[in-house]
């Protein structure tokens, strides 16, 4: 059930920073602070995190969604676009191509890009994430980076144990 059914994107996002944040979920906050004039912060809410995955669960579902953007269904719109940042995501698309979206993240910033209509119906024919939310999200995390450093790769944990194969 990844991308089947309607949800608001606002509940993708949130499901989302429990991989960005190596198993620890954060609930978005609309507003991040409120500051006088003089920059002084006069309240800002008290971020929620709950563990909701181990960090081998998290990193394993970060591992695999990396492949996403760089050979997946996201690849052209994101890695070929030349966001070449450690990131993950997951496209969507419901079964009638009434909306789209595209659900990425880095390890400091989980953002999507959704689209489609106040009335559903079929966006056009042959509607994908890939291709048409992909891009807008691509848009906004390569301004974003442009503004700010780099964002780190994920740590693996120690725990877990990778092998090479060959391809055939």
């Amino acid at each position: 059930h990844i991308g089947a059914a309607d949800v608001y994107p606002i509940e993708l996002i949130s499901a989302y920073t429990a991989f960005a944040n190596l198993g620890v979920r954060a609930t978005p906050n609309a507003i991040l602070r409120v500051e006088n004039q003089k920059g002084e912060i006069l309240w800002q809410p008290t971020p929620t995190r709950t563990q909701v995955l181990s960090p081998e669960e998290a990193w394993l579902m970060v591992d695999m969604m990396k492949d996403v953007v760089r050979r997946g269904t996201a690849a052209s719109s994101v890695w070929g676009a030349g966001f070449h940042y450690p990131a993950g995501g997951k496209t969507g698309t419901t079964n009638d191509g009434t909306n789209v979206w595209f659900i990425g993240y880095t390890a400091d910033l989980v953002a999507g890009a959704w689209m489609g209509l106040d009335r559903p119906q079929k966006i056009k024919d042959n509607a994908q994430g890939g291709v048409l939310a992909a891009p807008a999200w691509t848009a906004f995390m390569t301004e974003v980076y442009r503004r700010k450093p780099a964002p780190p790769d994920w740590p693996k944990p120690i725990s877990i144990v990778t092998r090479e194969i060959e391809r055939m």
